[in-house]
């Protein structure tokens, strides 16, 4: 008989878990997440972190990741204020604010910010011409971001950074472009080259009116590179009242008659 309740018992138990797993189920809402409780389709509640039991049929709950999330908008083709076709992508970092807004306001908020997105990059980019959109990127994105933010709200999310991914030219201008740079890298490098020159000229033309004026420094300056150990003969010229310039030798009397 023992053996028959101790059956029975299990038997039992055993249709107890299964009428529990059947009219309830377990859902765990994560800390990184917001639950919402549903009752025959009406909001009733919202969950935080935990373990919740919830009667099948009639309950539901859906849970919102909190966590930062990112979002690429690849190439746009657009037309810039010149006319000019070009590809714009985006780079953007987003969390939701008002999660309840969010899963309430549209039926896929993520859908709905790329489409957002879409377009305020069109009308922001269509106001630039080329030239001025590739010298000045930060005044875009400090549009992009100024009027984001408050699109962005009204579908319960947070902008939090954004940036331009890639800027793509067609191939004919930007090879144009790179022989434009091109040009003005070698002119740059001529003009310092030139800057260098003229300068090491100006010292040197400094370097001769002191020494006219100063006849002495030049000896001065001939010792010193005599006894620096300076071996190569140095030539120097000076003023001479009936052939113009005289010539002396650093070189020894015996070597300068060989």
């Amino acid at each position: 008989m023992n053996w028959l309740l101790t059956l029975l018992s299990g038997i039992f138990v055993l249709m107890l878990i299964l009428v529990w797993e059947k009219l309830f189920e377990h859902v765990t809402v994560y800390e990184y997440e917001t639950g919402f409780k549903y009752h025959n389709g009406k909001h009733i509640a919202t969950l935080k972190s935990g373990r919740y039991h919830l009667r099948r049929g009639h309950t539901e709950v859906r849970k919102l990741d909190l966590r930062p999330q990112f979002l690429t908008l690849p190439g746009q083709e657009i037309l810039t204020a010149d006319r000019i076709q070009l590809k714009i992508s985006l780079v953007l970092q987003f969390e939701l604010q008002d999660p309840l807004k969010a899963l309430h306001g549209v039926d896929n908020y993520q859908n709905a910010l790329y489409l957002r997105l879409q377009l305020l990059l069109r009308e922001t980019v269509q106001s630039y011409t080329l030239e001025s959109l590739l010298a000045d990127q930060a005044g875009l994105l400090a549009q992009l971001q100024a009027k984001g933010q408050p699109a962005l709200a009204e579908l319960g999310l947070n902008l939090k950074t954004l940036s331009v991914k890639d800027i793509m030219l067609p191939g004919d201008l930007k090879r144009a472009y790179t022989q434009v740079l091109k040009v003005q890298k070698e002119a740059q490098a001529a003009l310092e080259k030139a800057r260098g020159e003229q300068a090491c000229l100006r010292s040197l033309a400094n370097a001769a009116r002191m020494f006219d004026k100063n006849p002495s420094l030049l000896q001065l300056r001939l010792i010193q590179t005599l006894e620096n150990g300076q071996t190569r003969p140095t030539i120097v010229f000076q003023p001479n009242s009936t052939t113009g310039y005289s010539a002396s030798s650093d070189l020894p009397p015996d070597s300068a008659e060989s």
